[in-house]
């Protein structure tokens, strides 16, 4: 046996074994417990919160994550009996506390999902093993995040659960905007204008959701990915655990943050997704810190929406080692594309929303001269 082929093996275990002792189930269990149809390719990694696997399963390749332990909450111990509804209650406020801060019906209905995913009996009750199982599943954001935002094009599918491990779809994340990592086809002003549509799409998609608009907070390549759909390229957020609601960041922002202490910058006043120097500071939600008060203020270094987001660090060259996705256009659009592209970069004033006006002058523009 190789070691890849270990590695997966004792990932995969613990959630077979609890299926065949009736302790788990999901829709992911009998094809890669029974009739063993998902087959292990590689391993992705070994993150703090999670295992990642690549593999191949119908005709297709999906990722294979698993959550590491979380605590259970307090008012629920292994060994307890609650009934779905009683969890549900509880969970509910936990997700609208922790994750979207706005109530929506959608959340009920992603919850009861969920959870009777968990009633592996069908009783209408979650015992011990189940409740542990049903608590961890709900408190791995990113779970949580996929199951909130399917059906979104720019979100991967999420395709099931056995016990604690979960698939959702592949996106390859290839670099698309270095000279030397794709090939010169690729590099065409025909295919980077669809890969910039493919990124409007995509985080049009996000835009309007029951719980805000959901920002992406790490605006950088290498958390997107892109596939091929009926000849259309589509764009879709990889890392969404660095993606935050609306209500969230302006929670943190007016809350939490401003009670910091900072000396030297903004990235002292972290709130999310920015843990390395070497991130984009426009690419982050922090706040902005006061260096006179040496305190972080109640204002973001965030960009007021996504699309802001994406013309700073991916559409335009903020840098010299930075090749921008639309660089070198043709000298027919080139003034009317440097004026629209400075426009959604820096806005005059701030708006916590799409400006729809920008999207679709910048679309229409790309595809007249794509």
């Amino acid at each position: 046996i190789t070691a890849r082929l270990w590695i997966y093996k004792l990932y995969t275990f613990n959630q077979c074994s609890n299926y065949s002792k009736g302790l788990v189930t999901g829709e992911l269990c009998q094809p890669l417990c029974l009739s063993e149809e998902i087959h292990f390719q590689r391993c992705l990694g070994h993150g703090v919160k999670l295992h990642v696997l690549k593999a191949a399963w119908r005709e297709g390749t999906v990722v294979l994550k698993t959550p590491k332990a979380h605590k259970l909450f307090a008012r629920v111990q292994v060994g307890d009996v609650v009934t779905k509804q009683q969890f549900i209650e509880e969970a509910n406020f936990s997700i609208v506390n922790d994750l979207t801060k706005k109530y929506s019906p959608g959340i009920q209905k992603v919850l009861e999902d969920i959870v009777a995913g968990c009633d592996v009996h069908a009783d209408g009750v979650l015992h011990d093993h189940e409740l542990v199982i049903c608590w961890q599943l709900l408190m791995t954001s990113e779970y949580v995040r996929f199951a909130l935002l399917q059906g979104r094009s720019g979100i991967p599918d999420l395709y099931g659960n056995c016990g604690l491990m979960y698939a959702v779809q592949f996106v390859n994340p290839k670099p698309f905007l270095g000279y030397k990592t794709v090939d010169a086809d690729k590099r065409s002003w025909k295919y980077r204008v669809q890969l910039s549509l493919a990124l409007l799409d995509m985080i049009e998609s996000v835009e309007e959701t029951p719980y805000g608009t959901f920002h992406i907070c790490d605006m950088q390549e290498a958390n997107f990915g892109i596939v091929e759909t009926d000849g259309k390229l589509v764009a879709k957020a990889i890392d969404i655990d660095t993606g935050f609601f609306k209500p969230q960041v302006q929670s943190a922002e007016s809350d939490q943050q401003h009670a910091k202490h900072c000396r030297v910058g903004h990235l002292e006043c972290n709130m999310m997704g920015c843990f390395q120097e070497q991130m984009l500071e426009h690419s982050c939600c922090m706040v902005r810190c006061d260096t006179p008060t040496a305190s972080c203020k109640k204002e973001f270094v965030m960009s007021s929406n996504n699309l802001q987001s994406v013309c700073q660090v991916l559409f335009k060259q903020y840098a010299s080692w930075h090749p921008a996705l639309l660089r070198d256009p043709p000298e027919s659009i080139k003034l009317q594309l440097e004026t629209l592209l400075d426009q959604c970069a820096n806005p005059d004033g701030t708006t916590a929303h799409l400006p729809k006006d920008i999207v679709e002058e910048l679309r229409h523009l790309l595809q007249s001269k794509s």
